[in-house]
């Protein structure tokens, strides 16, 4: 895309900005203006304050104090150092005198902002504009919101992943009303600011940092994030349909006494019933005594019998008989070397765990999440399992591959992805989930970034009506104003299917 621009000349800005129908503002003497064929940007000084106009109106206000900062300190001056067809790079410098290079790339509905500090520095890096208005998406950051406009009221949200009702994140956020949207990647020191004062984008550990802007109608908009996404290596999952049809799933009315012969008589006896299911969940207890969801192939037998050779058990044959597809729960935690172990006093679940079979295939293949000085990261879930454990890292190039070699051994149609840990890297999940998607299974995924790793993604537990009529339809509206429109409400009766198949009998 062609760029035009103009630095320090209030006469040829207004022309250019003429020329493509604008007469919205007038820009002062002291500002840069680029201008494309499809918006111009207003950089105001000092403050490197940027605003982004189109022919309509005006998508990104500047605020009227603050655009960029760095290192606890805004920007107070800015030098032009060199430009092309879609690119210009500016040297600035904030008000302690440390200085930074900020490059803007331009494309038809993108603008991508690189914030790179100098002398070897590293801290916060933020991006500031007016608030444009009305805004939608935050993942499950906005899903909690009373409110679907998470624009109302001003709000810091960090973006962390932690284990329970925060566990899909996206910074990406939509302004309808003025054909805007505005996005970060990063893996654990985000946040987003956004309310009636101002709108902002931050990494607040970080020596480089890329800011997306993007400009036009609400499909070109999508089809950019989109585009984005897949550059920055977060590329969606192909819908299946099977993952849309009625499901039933073990946890909301057998809890732990899952069996073959338990699943079987609930499911048989919606099908008796008309309900035309078509896949099916076993969440907890297919694996053997004082194993998880990584004992991969070690079924409990007795508890699902297995008359013929290999996996999986017969009820997966059960399940194929009735053009059911049989998905587990599945968790990409796994249980640490030394086992077993034993849980504290007073936490749920079982209380002697053992080392997961892979556990020490994953730590001689570097596989699992390190800390920044090369540790391995070990967690504890409060629901499951409630010993330490290691986090399978997706990034690491042939976790997500070797993970999926494992997962195959259980022989089944898909997982419901369920992992319930608090990480520092939000972005660990996607790789696995997306491999085994991406081979024709089904996934429910609960954990990811930017992008949905599943077929489906999972909003929180909800727990009945009050969490149905209230919250759910925000987590819907969030999801898929932040690009991923698939979802699953989890559990309708979360305690009270009991009461549904006794009188279904």
């Amino acid at each position: 895309m062609k760029t035009m621009y103009h630095f320090h000349s209030q006469y040829t800005s207004l022309i250019a900005l003429a020329a493509i129908g604008i007469a919205l503002f007038s820009p002062s003497a002291s500002a840069d203006v680029i201008v494309t064929e499809h918006y111009t940007i207003q950089i105001e000084h000092p403050g490197f304050r940027m605003s982004v106009v189109t022919p309509t109106g005006v998508a990104l206000p500047a605020d009227t104090t603050t655009g960029l900062s760095f290192l606890g300190s805004r920007t107070v001056s800015s030098k032009r150092l060199s430009q092309a067809d879609d690119a210009t790079t500016y040297r600035v410098t904030n008000g302690d005198e440390e200085t930074a290079l900020v490059r803007f790339v331009t494309k038809p509905q993108t603008i991508e902002l690189t914030v790179t500090l100098e002398n070897a520095r590293s801290g916060n890096i933020s991006m500031r504009t007016g608030s444009p208005g009305p805004a939608y998406g935050l993942g499950d950051h906005g899903g909690w919101e009373k409110n679907a406009n998470v624009a109302a009221t001003q709000k810091t949200y960090s973006i962390q992943h932690n284990g329970h009702g925060k566990r899909w994140l996206s910074s990406f956020l939509i302004f309808p009303q003025q054909g805007a949207a505005g996005a970060c990647f990063e893996r654990k020191n985000g946040e987003v600011s956004i309310g009636p004062d101002y709108y902002q984008m931050a990494n607040t550990s970080t020596s480089e940092q890329n800011f997306y802007y993007f400009i036009g109608s609400m499909e070109e908009i999508y089809a950019a994030w989109r585009e984005t996404r897949i550059a920055e290596g977060y590329p969606g999952v192909a819908p299946k349909m099977d993952g849309f049809e009625l499901g039933f799933e073990t946890w909301d009315l057998l809890r732990w006494n899952t069996t073959a012969a338990t699943c079987q008589e609930a499911i048989q006896s919606f099908l008796d019933h008309g309900y035309n299911i078509r896949w099916a969940v076993t969440g907890s207890g297919y694996w053997q005594e004082r194993g998880t969801t990584v004992s991969f192939g070690q079924y409990d037998f007795a508890k699902y019998p297995d008359t013929s050779a290999p996996l999986p058990p017969d009820f997966g044959d059960w399940c194929a008989e009735r053009n059911i597809r049989w998905m587990i729960g599945q968790r990409t935690n796994f249980v640490t070397v030394g086992g077993p172990h034993s849980s504290k006093p007073g936490q749920s679940g079982a209380r002697i765990f053992d080392t997961s079979p892979d556990s020490q295939a994953g730590l001689d293949k570097g596989f699992f999440l390190k800390d920044s000085n090369g540790k391995v990261v070990e967690r504890t879930s409060t629901t499951f399992p409630t010993v330490p454990c290691y986090l399978l890292d997706g990034n690491v190039p042939g976790a997500a591959a070797w993970f999926k070699e494992r997962y195959d051994i259980w022989g089944v149609d898909g997982v419901k992805e369920d992992t319930m840990m608090a990480t520092p890297d939000h972005t660990i999940f996607n790789a696995p989930m997306r491999a085994i998607a991406e081979s024709g299974d089904l996934v429910m995924a609960r954990c990811g970034a930017y992008s949905s790793p599943g077929t489906l993604t999972r909003v929180n537990d909800t727990f009945g009506a009050k969490s149905m009529t209230l919250r759910c339809p925000i987590n819907y509206l969030q999801y898929a104003a932040s690009g991923a429109p698939n979802v699953y409400s989890d559990t309708v009766g979360f305690g009270g299917m009991d009461d549904v198949v006794s009188t279904m009998r």
